[in-house]
């Protein structure tokens, strides 16, 4: 009789289980093929972090901005144009002839005798495309992600540079359309403004006058290092 009562008790205990079990079951709805995914939750960024480029931008491609036009430097035979449109965040882009400045600039200087050699010059450069300018021109980057602009439409300039931020010096590889990282400067604060301008007045000058500048490696976020390289497919 014990034996019976205890068999009867186990089979009330495992139909008790599997009733709970399929109500379970059956109050759940399917999962759809779109519930099924994973969702992986944002991760806030660290505000006191910037993190490197990482957007494929066609700046080869950019008219030569008419608001200012190719103009020069103060360097002979170096110029730039800035891009007033703002298309993909600040952008300055400076031109150092692949011969060299001073060279190139005396062969130019030639041509224009009797004339103002540096006006005819501008607007001889303002006439092409980067693309064309790239034949005879190394071309450089000055550029600020617009991620780090915040509009400012009441100002005389729509965007302002906001920090903390990065300024990235890009150089463009006419051989294979690509472009490289080859520094940045990280503004953290505004104390470091004015060294982000003696940043960008020094490269500037190497750039012009040929001096060297060393290609930065970055660390991802699994400790590994490589250089930056951007590649252009657009054509």
């Amino acid at each position: 009789m014990k034996k019976m009562i205890s068999f009867c008790v186990l089979l009330l205990i495992v139909g008790c289980k599997k009733t709970s079990e399929t109500n379970r079951k059956e109050s759940i709805p399917p999962a759809t093929s779109s519930e099924q995914k994973v969702v992986h939750t944002p991760v806030e960024a660290n505000p006191s972090t910037v993190e490197f480029q990482d957007e494929n931008i066609d700046f080869i491609n950019y008219p030569v901005d008419d608001l200012e036009g190719i103009t020069s430097t103060g360097t002979a035979g170096v110029y730039r144009n800035f891009d007033f449109n703002y298309k993909n965040g600040e952008t300055t882009f400076i031109l150092v002839p692949k011969i060299g400045a001073e060279k190139w600039y005396t062969q130019q200087t030639k041509q224009y005798k009797n004339q103002d050699a540096d006006t005819m010059i501008d607007k001889k450069l303002s006439q092409q495309s980067f693309k064309d300018l790239s034949k005879e021109f190394n071309i450089f980057i000055f550029h600020i992600p617009k991620k780090y602009l915040k509009h400012t439409p009441d100002r005389d300039a729509p965007y302002t540079p906001q920090i903390p931020r990065t300024i990235f010096l890009y150089k463009y590889n006419s051989d294979d359309n690509s472009w490289n990282i080859i520094e940045d400067f990280i503004v953290r604060n505004e104390g470091k403004e004015a060294k982000a301008n003696e940043w960008r007045q020094d490269r500037t000058y190497k750039i012009s006058t040929d001096k060297p500048l060393k290609t930065r490696s970055y660390e991802d976020k699994n400790g590994s290092t490589f250089t930056h390289h951007v590649k252009c497919d657009f054509l």
